[in-house]
């Protein structure tokens, strides 16, 4: 299995610098796919096979706060790199909530999509779920069936309690071998990551 972080800043930097334009929000303008093209080089090590990853950011005494689980899984979905790609763009709003109010962003969602907001208002309201995310673990593998990976992902979702996992399978009686491994490399994945303990009181 592989697993690595996912650094979302370049993704901040790129929203806070082009906060004035309002055309930004609009995915399908020149800021919108320039945006879109930030984020491809954010996921581009991300392995392109099926597996996890948690969304996720340091308080301030630099512990992990988990924020969202989800799975590539077999078929048309096993890739981890086009499925973090896929939430990164579709869910833009997770980054310019660092910003701006959740009532400015919805109205002005709406002014640019009138015909669509219909579909597009849940997503906004699961993109503001993932607010002050600022990294991505992923775990890729292990080589599972379908049903297995569902198995683990509700392992994990109850074990790590993710606050934007509105969906919450219930687990299996026992804890699976896969899970604790995925598990531990989720964490290995967010130790890389984690900034300096000096200062942080235990």
């Amino acid at each position: 299995m592989d697993n690595d972080i996912v650094h979302l800043k370049p993704l901040y930097d790129f929203v806070e610098k082009h906060l004035g334009d309002p055309s930004s929000l609009d995915g399908r303008s020149r800021i919108g796919r320039q945006y879109g093209t930030v984020c491809a080089e954010c996921v581009g090590a991300v392995c392109a096979g099926q597996g996890f990853y948690l969304w996720g950011y340091f308080e301030e005494n630099g512990l992990w706060r988990n924020v969202y689980l989800g799975k590539a899984g077999k078929g048309r979905t096993a890739n981890l790199r086009s499925r973090i790609l896929e939430e990164l763009k579709d869910e833009r709003w997770f980054v310019w909530r660092s910003f701006r109010s959740e009532q400015y962003l919805k109205g002005r969602s709406k002014e640019i999509y009138p015909n669509m907001w219909h579909e597009y208002e849940a997503t906004v309201e699961r993109a503001f779920l993932k607010r002050n995310a600022k990294y991505i673990a992923w775990v890729a593998g292990p080589n599972l069936g379908n049903e297995d990976i569902l198995r683990v992902e509700a392992d994990l979702i109850e074990a790590l309690n993710p606050s934007a996992n509105i969906r919450r399978p219930a687990p299996p009686s026992s804890l699976q071998d896969d899970s604790k491994r995925v598990f531990g490399m989720l964490r290995e994945s967010i130790h890389k990551a984690r900034p300096s303990q000096r200062g942080v009181r235990g």
